[in-house]
């Protein structure tokens, strides 16, 4: 029972109240039929999720009606606490003694720390910063699914760009990289320029910083650290949604 309770937590955690009480409805209408929940999900990643629920319950002796009862309670208190959203302002560049303001690397290395099944780092490029490297490489060692979205710069002639992709995946080995496929996406002529990192649809870092050494240390950057509520959520539903739609690729 324990095993379960902890695996409803995480589905919860990760799945939309709506998507969560749908397969609570269908689980208690046709009982331990597998393949007739997992066609409910709408991506791989979300299917992976709802197996580990599924292979818990017909570990655990639970009913159906109990099952769908214990998800429906999940996903309503997930939801009423994930109201509770707070704001951190983020910021790198010279301080003030009028404005308490956490630093961007800071905020970052709290955000990946705390992830404790899957997180998202975006950045137009990941070049010199060591402890972000290495943080992230603690959080691989822990079993957290690393994304890394990049600008496709295998075509620049820039040697603090060039081949961005192959240099972070030897900087941290497993990660997933992806690019924008521009062929898919329509933005032949644009830029990955998002700056956000996102864990475990809660925690979501929004700011102007790419994960540079001197986005980290010289410029002037600004961003908002969210915890709770819909953003972070929204912000990881999106990426994985891209990601399954194939509008992001793996990198080559």
């Amino acid at each position: 029972m324990k095993k379960l309770l902890e695996v409803i937590g995480r589905f919860v955690s990760q799945i939309p109240k709506e998507k969560v009480e749908l397969i609570a409805a269908r689980a208690r209408e046709i009982g331990k039929a597998e393949n007739s929940l997992i066609g409910l999900m709408g991506t791989p990643s979300a299917a992976e999720k709802l197996l580990e629920v599924l292979s818990a319950w017909n570990e655990s002796g639970v009913s159906a009606d109990e099952l769908a009862a214990m998800l429906v309670v999940a996903a309503h208190v997930y939801d009423e606490v994930g109201r509770e959203q707070t704001a951190e302002l983020v910021w790198t560049g010279p301080t003030t003694p009028f404005v308490s303001a956490r630093r961007t690397e800071q905020a970052l290395i709290q955000l990946i720390n705390g992830a404790k099944n899957e997180l998202f780092v975006s950045s137009f490029v990941i070049f010199d910063v060591k402890l972000i490297t290495s943080t992230l490489n603690d959080a691989k060692k822990r079993g957290v699914k690393i994304s890394i979205i990049l600008e496709d710069t295998s075509e620049t002639s820039d040697i603090v760009f060039i081949a961005a992709a192959s240099r972070v995946r030897k900087s941290i080995p497993g990660a997933d990289i992806y690019v924008l496929n521009r062929e898919v996406a329509g933005y032949s002529a644009g830029r990955w320029h998002a700056k956000v990192s996102v864990a475990d649809h809660h925690v979501c870092l929004l700011t102007s910083a790419n994960l540079t050494g001197y986005a980290m240390d010289k410029n002037v950057e600004m961003g908002v650290l969210l915890s709770g509520g819909e953003i972070p959520r929204n912000v990881h539903s999106h990426l994985d949604a891209l990601v399954a739609m194939k509008i992001l690729i793996p990198a080559i």
